[in-house]
């Protein structure tokens, strides 16, 4: 399972913060977790309490912006990170040492001369031995991509920069805004391009870190202000682009998931348009993606008007997919951005709910695991868990502002955290 960072709508935004710091969780019992398909799930509220610091650095780094996993390897991205030069960013990347038991991270930063609010660390994705990041600020918002190959247990070479092809280089502002990575293929967005119409493009790797030019993927009905690319997910021959500003025909903003598929040539081709079953003003949806084998997941945030929410939707045939399946949190409440992350593996979808309020803490934050439950039927998901902070840490978190998941292991960013430092908590069920 690849992961994938999708978050568009807080890289630009500047914050003041203080510590750096990792956060993991230590799962007290399984309550109900896991277990055969007939079996009730018993919905469960875990607070995040064990605390392991990280490397220290500076204000304004919002740390957990974007988050990415694998068995092994975790990574963090820090994107208002300035180490002398404003807004440059950084990504952090952890490797398990033990169960729970992470190093001290290895420090990533854009190769070359680095500049003002370039913003690296705004998206990553990584599987296997690669590590995508994006840059959507570099280059006077023109945007870039880095990606990373694995030399050793925690060693990296210098790194591979990507730009949009040439041709549409004018277009594609913000390239970088969102990434992701499947085996030999990874996808960038470019939200901003092209009077936010938006772009996205496929890269083939060619070499040990080669890449192709890369390959346009286009909305066959795009408009201005669509925002396509937004997100984006790869999962083998499938790709998945968000386009949160798609007006529909009634309703403004009300957002698309477009999904393409590569064929035996290699070439690429628009294969769904995805919309929510009842789309409103101003949904969003698209604001996230995510997908894993049969399954994608798309987030519609709602602009903060709704609780929002999520939708499954289960691939019924090589280009066919089932009317979705919606999700949402069992104590969603309105104004929580719920969907405005979303990351899944297998029968488990993590779902974000950044803005949401815990008691008398605002924008505590939170985050959602459900479970598929085959008994119930092929596309039919339960809650399972709730994960927030400790009382004590809350207020303003953002927890849930950035999701990944890879088997047990749950990741959940919090930018916010600590006066902005920012925060990444680990779950493992």
């Amino acid at each position: 399972m690849q992961n994938i960072q999708h978050i568009p709508a807080r890289w630009h935004t500047v914050l003041a913060t203080a510590v750096l710091a990792i956060v993991f969780l230590t799962a007290c019992s399984s309550n109900g977790a896991g277990g055969d398909s007939d079996e009730t799930l018993q919905y469960t509220e875990r607070s995040l309490t064990t605390l392991i610091t990280g490397p220290t650095t500076q204000f304004q780094d919002t740390f957990g912006d974007a988050v990415a996993i694998t068995d092994e390897y975790l990574a963090a991205g820090l994107p208002s990170h300035d180490n002398g030069i404003f807004n440059s960013g950084a990504v952090y990347v952890f490797r398990r040492t033990g169960t729970d038991r992470w190093d001290a991270g290895t420090k990533l930063q854009a190769s070359g001369t680095r500049s003002e609010s370039e913003l690296f660390g705004a998206s990553v994705a990584i599987d296997d031995a690669y590590l995508v990041v994006g840059a959507p600020g570099r280059n006077s918002r023109e945007g870039a991509v880095y990606v990373y190959r694995r030399t050793g247990f925690d060693t990296w070479d210098s790194g591979t920069q990507i730009l949009a092809p040439v041709a549409r280089r004018a277009a594609s502002t913000s390239f970088g805004g969102s990434v992701g990575l499947s085996g030999d293929y990874a996808i960038v967005g470019a939200l901003l391009g092209a009077n936010a119409s938006g772009a996205a493009y496929v890269f083939q790797r060619t070499g040990p870190n080669t890449w192709s030019d890369g390959i346009e993927l286009a909305a066959d009905d795009g408009m201005s202000s669509d925002f396509f690319g937004a997100a984006v997910a790869i999962d083998g021959a499938y790709a998945v682009v968000g386009a949160y500003g798609d007006d529909g025909s009634d309703n403004e903003n009300q957002g698309a998931a477009y999904v393409f598929y590569r064929d035996g040539a290699g070439s690429w081709s628009q294969v769904a348009k995805l919309t929510a079953p009842n789309p409103g003003n101003r949904d969003r949806f698209g604001i996230s993606v995510a997908i894993d084998g049969e399954f994608l997941v798309v987030g519609a945030d709602d602009e903060g008007e709704s609780t929002g929410w999520a939708y499954v939707f289960r691939r019924t045939g090589p280009t066919s997919w089932d009317s979705g399946t919606r999700i949402v949190g069992p104590d969603s409440a309105a104004g929580d951005r719920f969907g405005e992350s979303v990351a899944i593996d297998g029968d488990y979808v993590l779902v974000g709910a950044p803005s949401h309020t815990i008691d008398s803490s605002p924008v505590a934050g939170a985050a959602y695991l459900f479970q598929r439950t085959p008994a119930a039927g092929s596309n039919a998901w339960a809650p399972l868990t709730k994960l927030t902070e400790r009382e004590s840490d809350r207020d303003n978190s953002s927890v849930g502002a950035s999701v990944a998941i890879e088997g047990t292991q749950t990741v959940v960013g919090a930018p916010n955290a600590f006066g902005s430092t920012g925060r990444v908590w680990l779950y493992r069920r």
